[in-house]
């Protein structure tokens, strides 16, 4: 009959619960970072939705974006500039919030790109906000490099070209 070792058996047993608890916890995280980008990309999309909503349910909102879409051939009030550069701010917080969530990995570099497409689009469909936009972004720190901001970023070059 061998001798059983029990001093072995105990550290045996600690490394094998080591290892356990480090994969428990490898996997507790994976499901948090899981959870925390499923609730980044609904709160983006509420905030979408919500913009939407308030074009489909308010006729004056509705009217503010057709001035958006063609700011050459209407009358754009005071009152409306500033509420064009409403709309430029919470659009710049979405993509914002976008760019902050793949700077922490909750977020993949395609899903960014989508972002930053939608951004660019957004631009070309809205030109009214062009300039609110290359504005906030050569003013706020840290936003003329993120990814996200690169359609403005290459409108302020055009811009700059323009110029000289």
């Amino acid at each position: 009959m061998k001798n059983i070792n029990w001093r072995e058996i105990v550290e045996i047993v600690g490394v094998v619960s080591i290892v356990g608890s480090l994969l428990l916890l490898a996997t507790e995280v994976r499901q948090s970072n899981n959870i925390a980008s499923a609730t980044m990309d609904a709160n983006l999309g509420a905030e979408y939705n919500r913009i939407n909503f308030e074009r489909a349910s308010n006729a004056d909102f509705a009217k503010l974006y057709a001035k958006m879409a063609d700011p050459a051939s209407h009358l754009i009030t005071a009152t409306e500039n500033e509420q064009i550069e409403g709309v430029a701010w919470t659009y710049l917080n979405i993509y914002w919030s976008a760019q902050a969530a793949h700077d922490n990995g909750l977020m993949s570099d395609g899903q960014l790109q989508g972002y930053a497409t939608d951004l660019a689009l957004l631009l070309e469909r809205r030109p009214a906000l062009q300039e609110h936009f290359v504005f906030f972004v050569d003013d706020i720190p840290g936003m003329s490099d993120a990814p996200v901001f690169s359609a403005v970023t290459e409108l302020m070059a055009e811009e700059a070209s323009e110029n000289q």
